[in-house]
């Protein structure tokens, strides 16, 4: 994403809020115009580093403190959401710790941490099938280019303007090397937001056959299209959770990062399937649910925040100990901290990794902690 920031937006249009709430919307939307008037120095490192702007820049971030460090927003109807908790605790860090930087003097971090934040936004802005998009004003005048627009939208939940301009920068010889980006992004909305497979279809051939794309290009939009043409003809399922289930195993078997073929389309449903579940409660099996999230996230790195899969994961492990569910869990956990800290150079594992992975271990296989065995 150029990154931008947001996360809170994806409230705004979600009718668990009472009336009583109208004070967060009035934080949100206070928040949203600083957003706003930020993007011209988050687009430009010189706008961003000038002295004149100094004071203007400082405030904006500080009113998007405000809204994300207030009580309203950590107690919202998503609080006891998965990964929400963990989600708000990143970015109130990473906004503190870009203002720090910013007063420093350190501002090129500063701008950087700005930008990179919107991972966590569009994370939560598209888990869920949405009836009506954000309606946000219009930028005028901008000097954002298309990709960023696109960027803008989505982080604020104004879904088909996000969709419009993503499919633009993909067409646009100029934004070429960022059409697998920006195609990634459109097909986010097409699956998770505005489901809608012959929309898609229709987009993912428009590309195909007036571009000239590398051959690896070309093969991964073929994958999209062969799923988006399954999903077309796919009858409907009496339980969402084995729905999710199967679609996750074809979406593993389907991923090839070697010959181009992957299973994008159906983890992206399955995703948005189990979310939809986790909010019915008691009517699913939560522990299935958060485990099979894990591995879906795990298998869409180019699409989401690192840290996601094992957000999931870890809930899992800590909502139910000692259970089938929690051990999966784990072993997938183990595997993606290993790999992650490791890869191929051989780098050692923090010792305060290793003690939270030691913890969640024990958990997962109901082994007592040492107090509890005195």
């Amino acid at each position: 994403m150029a990154r931008y920031l947001i996360v809170f937006l994806f409230l705004l249009s979600n009718s668990a809020f009472a009336a009583d709430q109208r004070e967060v919307r009035l934080r949100m939307r206070k928040a949203y115009a600083a957003f706003t008037s930020l993007q011209k120095y988050l687009v430009s490192e010189e706008r961003f580093s000038a002295a004149d702007n100094e004071a203007e820049i400082r405030n904006l971030i500080s009113d998007l403190q405000g809204t994300f460090h207030s009580d309203g927003l950590a107690e919202s109807p998503y609080k006891n959401e998965p990964g929400f908790k963990s989600t708000l605790h990143i970015l109130n860090d990473l906004l503190d710790d870009a203002q720090n930087r910013f007063v420093e003097g350190n501002k090129g971090y500063s701008l950087w941490r700005l930008r990179t934040a919107s991972n966590y936004c569009v994370t939560c802005h598209t888990r869920l099938e949405v009836s009506y998009d954000f309606s946000g004003t219009d930028l005028g005048d901008t000097d954002l280019n298309t990709f960023e627009l696109g960027e803008f939208y989505l982080a604020t939940r104004q879904f088909q303007r996000a969709g419009e301009q993503f499919m633009k920068a993909a067409t646009d010889p100029e934004f070429a090397a960022r059409r697998l980006e920006s195609l990634r992004k459109w097909l986010l909305v097409q699956t998770r937001v505005h489901p809608d497979p012959k929309n898609a279809i229709k987009g993912l051939v428009r590309v195909l056959n007036r571009q000239s794309l590398p051959e690896y290009q070309s093969e991964v939009l073929r994958g999209w299209l062969a799923s988006l043409r399954r999903w077309k003809t796919e009858q409907p399922f009496k339980d969402p959770v084995v729905q999710a289930e199967n679609l996750i195993e074809l979406g593993v078997k389907l991923n090839d990062p070697l010959g181009g073929a992957n299973g994008s389309v159906e983890l992206l449903r399955a995703s948005s399937t189990l979310h939809k579940a986790l909010e019915k409660g008691a009517e699913v099996d939560r522990a299935k649910v958060l485990y099979l999230l894990g591995l879906a996230y795990s298998e869409l790195p180019m699409f989401f925040v690192n840290e996601l899969p094992e957000l999931f994961l870890e809930s899992c492990i800590r909502e139910f100990p000692g259970s089938d569910d929690a051990k999966r869990a784990y072993r997938l956990y183990e595997r993606l901290m290993t790999l992650g800290y490791t890869g191929s150079g051989g780098t050692r594992i923090p010792d305060t990794v290793r003690l939270s992975m030691k913890e969640l271990h024990d958990l997962a296989y109901g082994i007592p902690r040492m107090e509890e065995r005195i």
